[in-house]
């Protein structure tokens, strides 16, 4: 019975362990669109602005 409590405990604390990893990956690949986004926004703003800007001038 403890040797297979202990075998179901390291396969659950394997998969814990491959969760934690493809967590870590997803939040990396969140933040980096992020960013990208932000760019993108700056971009886009800037842009406008000068729209504006040149549609007043």
């Amino acid at each position: 019975m403890q040797v297979e409590e202990a075998g179901i405990i390291d396969k659950i604390n394997q998969e814990t362990q491959l969760l934690n990893e493809e967590v870590k990956r997803l939040m990396a690949s969140y933040q980096n669109e992020k960013q990208q986004c932000d760019e993108l926004q700056k971009s886009c703003l800037s842009f406008l602005f000068f729209m504006l800007y040149k549609t007043n001038n």
